[in-house]
């Protein structure tokens, strides 16, 4: 049976990760969390809430040599590995995370990178902590008062403008300002980006109505 490929997607720009060596395990919980409630002439009632957001730590090894159980093609520098591990995790980047031969594709965040030396090769051993990502979606009230769904503020509820920061990335900036990240497309074109993963501190964005 050929070993299962653990892989991060860069849900911004594509960019795919491929772990050099298969992490031994990972654990995917799905459900929804039971709200008890006591009843007085019932007793305690058992009520499906809300769904279950799972967070767990997958371990795993990134290899100073090059071992004949590595991914193909990959790096025996560590810390080419753990570079782009923090990038994401500092940026807040939405990634999904792919397992081979199974049905696991979920939207995470890394949450922290925490990694140490302790063998004398030059591996370093990497825990890194995973939370599941859900988007805010904003309750719709049209339905009941007859009113139709407010676009994004204009005006003085949000500039026309913005300045990149160090640690900005599009996705972030759009999360803030539209209140919905997938709009950054939008964004790049009004303000000339070719590519929107490029930003750099002190570029001004143009941020237009929708």
């Amino acid at each position: 049976m050929e070993t299962a490929q653990f892989i991060f997607k860069d849900t911004e720009t594509g960019e795919e990760f491929l772990f050099p060596v298969t992490p031994e395990g990972y654990e995917i919980e799905h459900g929804r969390k039971a709200e008890s409630l006591e009843m007085q002439t019932v007793g305690q009632v058992n009520l499906p809430g809300l769904p279950i957001l799972f967070s767990q730590t997958l371990r795993c090894l990134l290899p100073a040599r090059a071992y004949p159980f590595l991914a193909p093609g990959a790096e025996t520098n560590p810390f080419v590995y753990l570079e782009r591990l923090e990038k994401w995790s500092d940026a807040g980047t939405v990634l999904r995370l792919v397992v081979s031969g199974t049905p696991v594709n979920v939207p995470v965040l890394l949450e922290s990178v925490t990694w140490r030396e302790q063998d004398g090769t030059g591996d370093l051993y990497c825990d890194l902590t995973l939370r599941r990502f859900r988007p805010l979606q904003t309750a719709r009230t049209d339905q009941a008062t007859g009113n139709q769904e407010r676009p994004a503020e204009e005006g003085p509820g949000r500039p026309n403008t913005y300045t990149v920061r160090q640690g900005d990335t599009l996705w972030a900036i759009c999360r803030q300002f539209y209140g919905d990240p997938t709009v950054y497309p939008k964004v790049a074109q009004a303000s000339g980006i070719a590519n929107p993963s490029l930003i750099f501190p002190g570029q001004v964005l143009t941020l237009p109505g929708l």
